[in-house]
């Protein structure tokens, strides 16, 4: 049985299931629309199409209102329409046999309530999906903790070159997996102390660089790879995009599977500097 909760800043979370008085008729997660890149091909047939990223999606939920066990479907309605409001950005859970699975944020469409019939009313709600990525319901949370660029030394042995090994991770790397089949947008933080930050996603083969970059012990940084800012201690009025090496830097998304990321400050207190992770697997 599927099940749908709706969350938003200000409002009490509403469960839209029988026992709260809704009975769900259908739950369409539609598609990503296809954000085409195509340009014809000169002087010859065809296309060159350089399509690679996704638009929004439309949700549409279809309830059932039916007038019983005290429930009276003018207030079930108002309360559906309060997650409509434009300036919200409600969340979506999804739960199948009761075990939440995925999660999407969501702005307002259209709202669709037909006059009352004589023994139920039927209303058909549309959000938009920005993003066009669904989420999963749980929230994942791992730490990277800093290690140094160094090579330790080693003991001596007598061998035939050349030889060839397998390839290894990096020192202090971490594995964190995406579980879902599109790329994730992870929250990352950075906790110090720690002196001119390299963090790598060696799997990607892509890192963010940071220079002229202080960060005492009890302090952090905030990246939010999706929005693309980087904040001291989470705090919007204190931006620190201005430290970010641009030349040597490439944003990173954690893509389906296992990502091998590194931590790799100048200077750290080993056991204490680390950064912590956030995301949520992501799928089409």
């Amino acid at each position: 049985m599927t099940g749908v909760l709706l969350e938003a800043y200000g409002l009490t979370s509403l469960d839209v299931s029988a026992a709260a008085g809704y009975i769900v008729r259908s739950l369409d997660l539609g598609d990503a629309a296809t954000r085409e890149v195509v340009n014809d091909a000169p002087d010859a047939d065809g296309t060159i199409d350089s399509t690679q990223f996704i638009g929004a999606r439309a949700i549409t939920l279809t309830v059932r209102l039916v007038p019983r066990n005290g429930f009276i479907p003018a207030v079930l309605e108002r309360q559906l329409r309060a997650f409509t409001a434009p300036r919200l950005r409600p969340t979506m859970t999804i739960t199948r046999d009761g075990i939440p699975v995925q999660r999407v944020t969501l702005r307002r469409g259209p709202f669709n309530s037909p006059l009352q019939q004589a023994t139920y009313q039927d209303i058909t709600v549309q959000w938009f999906c920005p993003s066009g990525i669904l989420e999963s319901a749980i929230e994942h949370v791992a730490n990277v903790y800093a290690a140094g660029t160094g090579v330790t030394a080693g003991r001596a042995y007598s061998l035939t070159f050349s030889r060839t090994y397998p390839a290894s991770a990096p020192l202090g790397s971490s594995a964190i997996v995406n579980d879902g089949n599109s790329d994730a947008f992870p929250l990352i933080r950075l906790y110090g102390p720690f002196t001119n930050p390299v963090f790598d996603n060696v799997t990607l083969d892509k890192s963010l660089q940071f220079s002229a970059m202080t960060i005492a012990a009890g302090q952090f940084v905030e990246i939010n790879t999706r929005t693309k800012t980087i904040y001291a201690d989470g705090n919007p009025a204190a931006p620190l995009y201005d430290k970010l090496d641009f030349p040597e830097s490439k944003w990173w998304t954690l893509s389906p599977g296992s990502n091998v990321l590194r931590f790799h400050p100048a200077t750290f207190t080993e056991g204490v500097t680390r950064a912590e992770v956030v995301w949520r697997d992501a799928y089409l």
